[in-house]
């Protein structure tokens, strides 16, 4: 039974071993996610236009400007209050959008969420522009700056082809990249545009506060010149000190179980039967693995057993299975008892190992 508790103490401790519930301050490795058992994160882009070739082409993570240069840790699968994040870090609400933390106040690498739940997390939240896109035309007669997008050739066209919201859509973050016109609408350093108003159809534009920003015209767009080129962020919501941004859909690892292989001794002479019982965990706070296990061991094969779940007093609850080997199935010497695991939505496939006596 020793090797028993060892998976005991395993699963028990497995936080970051199969995906952490909460960071490591400062983050250390990319962990897989999942809010929802089964779920895989929102679907990853699919390039619809000529246009989207010469921009971004999300992969299970492409960070845009002024993001970081990669997620520096999976510290989900939701948002703790009074928490220490890094710079880096990313959540997963309920809901699936993944937010990842993009500054701290005071330019710190690490920061503290707020006491509660910040109400921005509740609201409508909008993923980044796929895509580099293109500013036309740029007005600001009074306190409120409009800008048309158009594509690299310079037609109409909205941000976000083929995601769930089109458009520059009211809550999101517009990044001005070049304006050659007026360079006042430059916001590659910060803050960015809050949009506080867009247009759904043609004549695509949106609008955000502004004064004194000028106005003109942006013609060398043809060709897809960088003179006007800008691109939307996700939403941003400021988080006591962590500033959140929504970074858009992301792909989730499966994560890899925990397979233990127990018989039930370790030592059995040739004529006798021995009984194993594997067990496949997927840490605290995890889904629980199902699936089968298949149990091999010289000239002998189980086939594909399905998993049951047991509850264990340490681990919780696991898929387990005990499988039977008939008595002169084992050569004698030490045998290897290989366990492979099919895996499931959650997890990946697995082995196991343990080894027999057989006198």
């Amino acid at each position: 039974m020793i090797r028993l508790h060892v998976m005991l103490a395993l699963l028990a401790l497995s936080t970051v071993a199969f995906g952490q519930t909460m960071c490591n301050s400062p983050a250390v490795g990319i962990q897989p996610y999942s809010a929802v058992p089964g779920t895989k994160g929102a679907p990853v882009h699919v390039p619809q236009s000529f246009n989207e070739a010469l921009g971004y082409i999300p992969q299970p993570y492409v960070p845009l400007p002024n993001e970081p240069a990669k997620a520096l840790a999976f510290c989900g699968p939701t948002w703790q209050a009074s928490y220490s994040y890094a710079v880096g870090n990313m959540i997963q609400l309920p809901n699936g959008t993944v937010l990842q933390a993009i500054s701290c106040k005071g330019g710190q690498q690490t920061c503290q969420s707020g006491a509660t739940e910040p109400a921005g997390l509740s609201g409508p939240l909008f993923w980044p522009s796929p895509v580099l896109l293109w500013v036309s035309t740029c007005s600001d007669p009074g306190s409120t700056a409009t800008c048309s997008t158009v594509s690299a050739v310079g037609t109409s066209a909205p941000v976000n082809v083929g995601e769930p919201y089109i458009g520059a859509n009211v809550g999101a973050t517009m990044v001005i990249i070049s304006y050659g016109p007026d360079p006042k609408y430059n916001s590659l350093l910060w803050p960015e545009w809050m949009v506080t108003a867009s247009t759904g159809s043609k004549p695509y534009s949106f609008s955000f506060a502004g004064s004194g920003l000028g106005s003109g015209d942006c013609t060398a767009l043809v060709g897809g010149t960088s003179e006007c080129v800008s691109y939307q962020h996700g939403s941003l919501i400021v988080d006591n000190q962590v500033t959140w941004q929504d970074v858009g859909p992301q792909n989730e690892t499966l994560l890899t179980p925990l397979v233990d292989v127990v018989p039930a001794s370790w030592v059995i002479s040739g004529q006798q039967s021995l009984q194993v019982t594997i067990y496949v965990g997927g840490g605290s706070k995890r889904a629980t693995p199902t699936g089968t296990v298949t149990l091999a061991s010289g000239n002998f094969n189980s086939g594909a057993v399905g998993l049951s779940s047991c509850v264990l007093s340490q681990a919780g609850t696991v898929g387990c299975a005990t499988i039977t080997i008939p008595a002169g199935s084992l050569v004698q010497g030490t045998d290897t008892l290989k366990a492979t695991y099919s895996g499931d939505s959650n997890y990946t496939t697995t082995d196991g190992f343990s080894a027999v006596s057989v006198t």
